[in-house]
């Protein structure tokens, strides 16, 4: 996240499997997009589009991290190669699942009134991997205190159902205290604790869910 020079790239990159492209996507942004693309020749797997409102914004997101002609980046992935420890990266450097066989995810964040509003475009964005809801900044967009407020409760709930109906595997923030509920609702994809690593509550947390996901 936030890797836009090569610099950071190369001190950076192998710490993180995933890359953040803010809106708008970063393709308007010509001086960024060559440095966010190549973040994948040094092994990122993970594409998120933050604060994702309009399908039509995104109608290149799910292909960019391809290879030409399919998609926007350049071939150039022994770093990747070693990093994934395989010889045929070239051939599972593709979108899921737009190719079945692809192990690159391309996901959106909802984090707006805006993005909740425009769920059912969203949703059918080709190559969407996942949507990921983002409780605290949500709230925030709607103009609430915190995530618990039953408004915005119902707008996860209205994510939820758009991606169960579509199924597209439907991610969100948990703790200790949420998890478990989270995944009976049918969230396929939950995170605990933060960016401070695996404390005590976030390890309990990942004890719940693991247990109620039957793991």
């Amino acid at each position: 996240m936030g890797l836009t020079t090569w610099h950071l790239i190369s001190i950076h990159a192998r710490e993180f499997t995933w890359v953040g492209w803010t809106s708008p996507p970063p393709w308007r942004d010509l001086p960024r997009l060559p440095c966010s693309l190549q973040v994948s020749d040094l092994g990122c797997a993970t594409w998120a589009a933050e604060l994702a409102v309009r399908a039509t914004r995104y109608p290149q997101l799910t292909g960019a991290p391809d290879y030409e002609p399919q998609g926007l980046r350049g071939r150039n992935p022994s770093n990747a190669q070693w990093y994934w420890g395989i010889r045929d990266y070239h051939a599972k450097a593709d979108v899921w699942p737009l190719d079945p066989q692809g192990e690159l995810l391309s996901m959106m964040f909802i984090e707006s009134a805006e993005g909740v509003e425009n769920i059912d475009d969203i949703i059918t964005v080709p190559g969407l991997g996942a949507i990921f809801i983002g409780p605290s900044d949500l709230s925030t967009s709607m103009g609430y205190a915190s995530p618990a407020a039953p408004q915005i409760e119902a707008a996860i709930q209205t994510v939820l159902r758009a991606c169960l109906d579509n199924d597209v595997p439907c991610a969100i923030t948990t703790g200790a205290g949420s998890v478990q509920q989270r995944i009976n609702e049918g969230f396929r994809f939950v995170t605990v604790g933060a960016d401070g690593g695996l404390n005590a509550g976030a390890s309990n947390a990942l004890r719940l869910g693991r247990e109620a996901a039957g793991r």
